[in-house]
């Protein structure tokens, strides 16, 4: 049996479907605003060109937490310090190899 519906765009699952209607603007809107100044450089001008490097650490940090809330195994590989990747996994509902 196909649980796929069509209401949310055509040929979803359900569990997409509730995915997908949680992908709003004002959701975009409020994740912008927490990422944006979590890697804002620490510059009085913003345009200087002698600003240093973007916190991306922070914002890794800022995206594992919210990975690990929403209860995902979260792990961290810096190919240089302080720039690290972020790498989260759901565990399935089968021994089935996963993506």
């Amino acid at each position: 049996m196909d649980d796929r519906v069509t209401d949310a765009g055509g040929g979803f699952t359900a569990l997409e479907c509730g995915v997908l209607s949680y992908i709003t603007e004002e959701n975009w809107l409020a994740l912008a605003s927490e990422l944006i100044p979590a890697g804002q450089p620490a510059a009085s001008n913003p345009l200087d060109p002698d600003i240093t490097d973007a916190r991306e650490e922070e914002i890794a940090h800022l995206v594992a937490a919210k990975l690990k809330a929403l209860g995902l195994e979260v792990a961290l590989h810096a190919a240089r310090p302080g720039r690290p990747n972020v790498g989260a996994t759901l565990k399935g509902v089968s021994a089935s190899p996963s993506l």
